[in-house]
């Protein structure tokens, strides 16, 4: 399996009415492209909360995420309903989890570190 190398940064974020209160003026995100989609990840590290959301074309097919931890257990999963989905991570221990997401019969995957 590869491995994408993600680049953390200060990224602005723009607010859609159902969000807005969640998130503030910047946050870590993590940004990537997968089956004409732009994904976004964040905050990464998470305390508890961790959201992702999917830009670009309509949702076709379905779009599946895993929660796994280093050992390759599997944690969570589940699929997209909306453009964005929020995770609660706070049961986790503070530690490594990787995340899965797979749009169409691409597969993208993000190191997730919870505090």
């Amino acid at each position: 399996m590869k491995y994408k190398t993600v680049v953390l940064a200060r990224t602005p974020v723009n607010h859609n009415n159902e969000q807005q209160a969640n998130r503030s003026d910047s946050t870590w995100t993590q940004v990537s492209d997968i089956g004409g989609r732009k994904v976004t990840v964040y905050p990464n590290p998470t305390k508890g909360l961790l959201t992702m959301e999917l830009i670009g074309k309509q949702l076709e097919s379905t779009v599946e995420f895993r929660l796994i931890d280093l050992s390759g257990k599997l944690l969570m999963k589940g699929q997209f309903e909306y453009r964005w989905l929020r995770l609660d991570l706070s049961h986790l221990l503070p530690g490594t989890y990787m995340l899965q997401i797979y749009v169409d019969s691409k597969q993208d995957v993000w190191k997730i570190i919870k505090e």
